[in-house]
């Protein structure tokens, strides 16, 4: 079950702008590459910080007194340090994968024009052969087809072509023209199974970052009841320390950890 508290809203950076105004004859920087995909989301990344932030001060005197106290030893708190150290660099793993999954797309792309390339020179072949004395034959060889459609109907069109170009004498054909389509549509096949996979590796890592996401977010909130039982809101001389640690000044800490699944 995800974490509910009635205290802890995540407040957005200030916006900040550029007073100077950028003269009228700067010139236009190049056209940006696309950014790969954020592998975390933002919320994600306000719990790391806030998480790091509270065990670390709840390594300092006296709250590293007081969590031993509430039986969380300072071994306990670096531990939970190392988790935020694992979630950084499996949101790192995460966008890796997710990013080789991009570069997979753009490869299919590159993959599909190739081919389709090679399937146009057949039919443009057929065409200059039959076009004006057998023009009917020319159905045989997708003319007319949206290869293009769907990757099924590509696949098995490419093949076709790739067939009739081996049996017809097409001029302009030969057989290192066969051996290179036949390489073009091996790479758009193989491109496709090694998308599935990249994809595959790329939801797993995601999995594993938001469970360490789950158990910093479970230890920062282990770490504030404590703080939470040693400097009670009841007290308004606890409002600075309850304060380093996100607690509200003059009301109870509350927020409910995840069930374990």
């Amino acid at each position: 079950m995800p974490e509910t508290t009635n205290n802890e809203t995540a407040t957005a950076p200030a916006a900040t702008t550029d007073s100077n105004t950028q003269p009228a004859n700067t010139p236009a920087s190049p056209e940006a590459s696309p950014q790969p995909r954020n592998p975390f989301n933002k919320a994600q990344l306000e719990e790391m910080s806030k998480a790091e932030r509270i065990f670390n001060t709840a390594l300092t005197d006296p709250y590293k007194a007081v969590c031993v106290k509430r039986e969380i030893p300072e071994a306990k708190v670096q531990a939970y340090i190392a988790r935020i150290l694992a979630a950084r660099n499996q949101t790192a793993a995460a966008g890796d994968s997710a990013n080789a999954v991009g570069g997979v797309v753009l490869t299919e792309a590159q993959a599909e024009q190739e081919l389709l390339t090679d399937m146009r020179t057949v039919q443009a072949a057929a065409k200059q052969k039959y076009a004006r004395t057998n023009p009917e034959v020319l159905e045989t060889f997708e003319v007319g087809t949206d290869v293009t459609q769907s990757r099924p109907v590509m696949e098995q069109a490419s093949q076709n072509l790739l067939t009739k170009a081996s049996d017809h004498d097409l001029p302009g054909i030969d057989t290192q023209f066969v051996s290179k389509m036949t390489g073009s549509r091996k790479s758009y096949v193989e491109v496709n199974v090694t998308q599935g996979t990249q994809e595959v590796q790329a939801q797993k890592d995601r999995i594993k970052r938001d469970e360490f996401i789950d158990e910093i977010k479970d230890a920062r909130i282990e770490i504030q009841y404590a703080i939470e039982a040693e400097y009670p809101p009841t007290k308004p001389e606890n409002a600075a320390v309850r304060q380093l640690f996100d607690l509200p000044a003059n009301r109870p800490f509350n927020a409910i950890k995840r069930q374990s699944a």
